[in-house]
């Protein structure tokens, strides 16, 4: 089944946060030659399944449904936490480049997000899977990571 197709099954099956944090089938693996130790390939999932399903059909109302999902998953455990920050750096840096065909609603979604990561720090500093693994700050690194590159790319912070 191509991405898209995932992405339709998962607004039907109501499991749009499973396909986010790459639950069951949903899991999409990167390519072959890519070294990341992620759940799932959000880039791909943007990429290859929201966006040309948004292209393709606007009545879904896909983009909110990621809108939706983002805060539910902000709201979440840790690792909710990590996947929903993975899917918004990648979204912000497809809005960059000017390949998004949306854009997210930031002021919402980033106080959100700005909130949980800042109250969240202790907890993020000890969660070492994921990006996390084998740093010292464990997930808090790549959380500092992102926030750089939002900072000096598009003056956007995280924290």
């Amino acid at each position: 089944m191509n991405i898209k197709m995932k992405v339709i099954q998962a607004i039907d099956n109501n499991e749009f946060i499973d396909l986010l944090k790459g639950k069951g089938d949903y899991k999409i693996e990167l390519h072959q030659w890519v070294s990341a130790n992620v759940p799932t390939n959000v880039e791909s999932i943007l990429t290859k399944g929201i966006y040309p399903l948004y292209l393709d059909d606007q009545n879904k109302r896909v983009e909110l449904k990621l809108e939706q999902s983002l805060i539910t998953m902000i709201d979440g455990e840790l690792f909710d936490i990590y996947c929903a920050l993975s899917t918004i750096f990648c979204q912000l840096i497809e809005e960059g480049l000017g390949t998004a065909p949306f854009k997210i609603n930031q002021d919402k979604i980033l106080n959100k997000l700005r909130i949980t990561l800042n109250s969240k720090e202790k907890e993020l500093k000890n969660y070492f899977e994921w990006e996390g693994l084998g740093k010292p700050e464990g997930m808090w690194t790549e959380v500092l990571r992102m926030d750089s590159i939002c900072k000096r790319r598009w003056g956007i912070s995280l924290l």
